[in-house]
C-alpha cells in the first residue's frame, strides 16, 4: 500500500531543483547538488525491501570505493564530486522507485513545474545567455552540425529542459491513453512542442526509435501511425535541401541537420568522434584504471587533446566504465537491464512503459541519462498502472484503494 509520505520525496527533489535553476540564472550557487545526501538518506529510508537495500549499499559502496582509490591518485576537481553524487542519486532513485508509490497528484504537479521553468524561453528568456552572444547561423560555417538553436528558459541546460520536457510529454500521453480527455491529449502536445523548442534533439529522436522498437509486434492502430512517420520521413529526405533552406535560422533546423549528416557525413557526427575518442582512452588502461577507472574529470582533458573539444563522452555506460572501472559499470547496467526486462514484460499491456523502458536505455546510451532527475522516470516505470488509470478518469486513488481493502475484507475476488 502507498505511504502519503512518498510523495515527500518528490516534492523535495522537484523543490531542489527549481530552487537550484532559479538561483542560477542570478548566481552560480549548486542549490541541487547540496540537496542530493539529503534525498539519499531520504530514498534510502522509503527503499523499504530488504534486497533492494543491499544492493542499494552495494553500489553505492562501489562507487564510493572508486572514488576514493582516485582521490589519491589524481586531482579532485568540483566536477569529480557533483557527478559522483549524480550517479549515487541515480542509483538511490532507481531502488527507492521500486518500493515507494508516488501519487500521480505529485508527478502531475513536478510536470507543472518543469514547464513553468521553460516559459521564459517562450518571451526569449534564456539562462546564460545575453543579447551579445553571436547567432550561429549568422556565423558562415558550412558545418551544419554546428548550426543549433537552443532554447532553455531558466534551466541550466537545454538537455536538461528538454528531458524533463519530453517526460511531461510521456506522462500526460500515459494519461490520455486511460482518460481518452481532450485536455489530458492537449497537454502532452503543449509538452510535446516545448521539447523540440528546446533545440535538444536526443529526447525526440529517442522517442521516436523507441516507439518503433516498442511497438515492433504492431496492431491496426500502430500500424497506421508507424506508416505515417515512414512517410514523413521519406518526404523530408526527398525534400531535405529545400527543407533545410526553409528552416535555416530556427529551432527546427538541427532536427533536420541530424538526418542530413547521417546519411551525408556520418562521420561529422559528434556522438562518432566523441566515441572514438573513448575507444583511444581505454586502450592506455592499465589493470587499476580498468578496476576503478580514471574519475570524471580526466575525460574531458583526453578530449581536448584528442579532439580539441572540452567536454566528457556523452555516453552514460562509456563515461563509467571510463571514470569508475569495471564494477561501478557493472552496477550501472543492472537497472537498464531490468527497465529491458519491464520493456519487454509489459510491452502488451502498458505500450507507453515499454516505451519508457527503453527510451531510458537510449538516452543514457546517446546523451547521458543520470544527471537529468531520473527519479521521475523511473517513478513512472514503476508506477501503479490501476492508480494511474483511476487518477486519468477523475476518481480519488485513495477512495479506489479504501474500496479495494473493504471488497478484500468482505471477501471479494
Amino acid at each position: 500500500m502507498r505511504r502519503e509520505t512518498d510523495d515527500i520525496l518528490i516534492y523535495y527533489i522537484v523543490g531542489a531543483f527549481a530552487l537550484d535553476n532559479i538561483v542560477n540564472y542570478f548566481v552560480p550557487i549548486p542549490v541541487y547538488v547540496a540537496s542530493i545526501p539529503a534525498s539519499l538518506l531520504l530514498m534510502f529510508r522509503l527503499t523499504r525491501n530488504r534486497l533492494d537495500r543491499l544492493w542499494f549499499i552495494a553500489c553505492i559502496f562501489c562507487l564510493g570505493f572508486s572514488a576514493l582509490v582516485n582521490f589519491f591518485r589524481f586531482a579532485m576537481s568540483v566536477e569529480d564530486i557533483s557527478d559522483i553524487l549524480f550517479l549515487a542519486q541515480f542509483f538511490a532513485a532507481f531502488f527507492c522507485a521500486k518500493n515507494a508509490r508516488i501519487s500521480p497528484v505529485a508527478i502531475s504537479r513536478a510536470t507543472y513545474v518543469f514547464a513553468i521553468l521553460f516559459l521564459p524561453a517562450l518571451v526569449g528568456i534564456n539562462a546564460g545567455s545575453s543579447e551579445a552572444d553571436p547567432d550561429v547561423f549568422l556565423s558562415g560555417s558550412k558545418d551544419i552540425e554546428f548550426l543549433r538553436l537552443y532554447n532553455q528558459g531558466m534551466y541550466r541546460l537545454p538537455h536538461v529542459a528538454s528531458y524533463l520536457l519530453a517526460f511531461a510529454c510521456l506522462w500526460w500521453t500515459y494519461v490520455a491513453s486511460f482518460s481518452h480527455k481532450a485536455r489530458h491529449f492537449l497537454l502532452a502536445a503543449i509538452y510535446l512542442f516545448l521539447t523540440l523548442y528546446t533545440g535538444s534533439r536526443t529526447p525526440i529522436i529517442v522517442m521516436g526509435a523507441a516507439y518503433l522498437v516498442a511497438n515492433f509486434r504492431l496492431q491496426a492502430r500502430e500500424i497506421v501511425v508507424t506508416v505515417v512517420m515512414f512517410v514523413l520521413a521519406g518526404f523530408l529526405i526527398a525534400n531535405m535541401k529545400e527543407m533545410m533552406e526553409f528552416l535555416f535560422g530556427s529551432f527546427l533546423y538541427q532536427y533536420l541537420s541530424f538526418f542530413d549528416t547521417v546519411i551525408n557525413n556520418f562521420d561529422r557526427l559528434s556522438r562518432v568522434i566523441i566515441w572514438d575518442s573513448w575507444f583511444s582512452a581505454i586502450s592506455t588502461f592499465d589493470g587499476l584504471d580498468f578496476i576503478v577507472g580514471r574519475n570524471f574529470s580526466s575525460s574531458f582533458d583526453f578530449n581536448s587533446r584528442k579532439i580539441g573539444l572540452n567536454i566528457w563522452f556523452h555516453n552514460d555506460f562509456l563515461s563509467a566504465f571510463y571514470a569508475y572501472g569495471i564494477l561501478v559499470f557493472s552496477a550501472y547496467l543492472i537497472p537498464h537491464l531490468i527497465a529491458i526486462r519491464l520493456a519487454v514484460q509489459r510491452r502488451a499491456s502498458a505500450r507507453l512503459i515499454s516505451l519508457l523502458g527503453l527510451y531510458i536505455v537510449a538516452a543514457a546510451f546517446v546523451n547521458g541519462f543520470y544527471k537529468y532527475v531520473p527519479i521521475m522516470f523511473f517513478v513512472l516505470l514503476f508506477s501503479d498502472k490501476s492508480e494511474v488509470a483511476a487518477y486519468a478518469r477523475g476518481a480519488s486513488s485513495r477512495r479506489a484503494q479504501r474500496r479495494t481493502h473493504l471488497d478484500e475484507a468482505a471477501g471479494a475476488p
